[in-house]
């Protein structure tokens, strides 16, 4: 048997395995197409990614700092079922380009559970998930910073 040959053979045998990332980022509701993850307006199973009103209300009353409003949103994305996860990544596999947009009512770099949830999913599911916001659009924040830096 020849070089070619045996290569051939091992590859044949061998199934490679190549997941493809999904590309998450984030917008405003209004800016195009995505997947609306607010308490206001999500359907579906998205409406398990939007904070619950209470969380919202008590933040935007300042009731909450981002700190603790990072920690809470956190615990409610770890008490769903596994099978949320393969959902939002199905869902983002479908989208062109393999890009998912999550949007929600506020500005870019400003504190949002959409950048929560992109730092969850990414850091949780890596083989899965990527970041792929511009930098101008992540928050300058050391409550999802903390985030980052915990989890690796």
């Amino acid at each position: 048997m020849s070089t070619g040959e045996a290569f051939n053979a091992y590859t044949r045998d061998r199934k490679a395995v190549i997941t493809p990332l999904v590309h998450l980022t984030r917008s405003r509701y209004d800016q195009g197409p995505g997947l609306n993850v607010t308490a206001a307006s999500a359907v579906g199973w998205a409406r398990d990614l939007a904070p619950p009103w209470s969380l919202v209300r008590r933040y935007k009353a300042g009731d909450l700092t981002d700190e603790t409003y990072t920690e809470i949103y956190t615990r409610q994305l770890e008490t769903l079922p596994a099978e949320i996860f393969d959902v939002i990544y199905e869902t983002g596999l479908a989208q062109p380009r393999q890009r998912l947009v999550f949007q929600c009512f506020c500005l870019a770099g400003a504190f949002c559970h959409t950048h929560i949830l992109i730092d969850y999913l990414v850091q949780r599911y890596p083989a899965r998930f990527c970041d792929a916001r511009p930098l101008f659009m992540k928050p300058h924040n050391e409550a999802l910073a903390a985030l980052r830096l915990d989890n690796k």
